[in-house]
C-alpha cells in the first residue's frame, strides 16, 4: 500500500497583495513531490498556476469540478488555485484563490472543497456523500488522509 499523504494547509495572502512565490533553489530530481489537488464535494472548476520565484504565474491545468488532479512539483514551490467557474449550487466558496506550498513530503493531499469552504448538498444532487460532513474520504486523526487506489 502507498504511505498516507500529507494534508497541506494553504497560505494565507491578501487579496490585494502579489502573494507568496515559490522559493528560488536547486530543483533535485530526487526530491520530486506529488501533490493531490482534492476538489471532490465541489462543483467549480479551479486553474492550477506556479507562482515562479519573480511571481510571475504559469497555467499548469485545471481541478475539475468534483475531481482531482496530481501535480508534480518540488518543495518550497508555491501553487495559486483561482476558481474559473461558479457553483451550480449554493453556498458560494467562501475563499476564490488559494495558495500552497509543497513540502519535502513526497505526497501531499490539499483539500479545496475544505479550504475553499465550498458545500455541495449531495442529498439535492440526488446521491449519497462517503462523508456527509466532507463529502471525500475521512482523514486520519493524525491529519493524514490514507492513499486511494486507482
Amino acid at each position: 500500500a502507498d504511505p498516507p499523504s500529507t494534508r497541506l494547509a494553504p497560505i494565507e495572502a491578501s487579496a490585494e497583495e502579489p502573494g507568496p512565490v515559490s522559493a528560488d533553489g536547486e530543483e533535485v530530481e530526487g526530491e520530486v513531490v506529488t501533490v493531490e489537488f482534492d476538489n471532490r464535494g465541489c462543483d467549480c472548476e479551479w486553474s492550477l498556476f506556479w507562482i515562479t520565484p519573480q511571481g510571475e504565474r504559469r497555467q499548469y491545468g485545471t481541478v475539475p469540478a468534483e475531481g482531482t488532479l496530481l501535480q508534480q512539483t518540488f518543495p518550497s514551490h508555491v501553487w495559486l488555485l483561482e476558481r474559473s467557474t461558479a457553483p451550480s449550487t449554493r453556498p458560494q466558496p467562501a475563499k476564490q484563490r488559494l495558495h500552497y506550498a509543497a513540502p519535502r513530503d513526497k505526497v501531499c493531499l490539499a483539500t479545496v472543497t475544505d479550504d475553499a469552504g465550498c458545500r455541495v448538498h449531495f442529498a439535492d444532487r440526488g446521491r449519497a456523500s462517503p462523508d456527509p460532513e466532507l463529502g471525500r474520504p475521512p482523514s486520519t486523526p493524525n491529519g493524514t488522509v490514507p492513499s486511494r487506489q486507482p
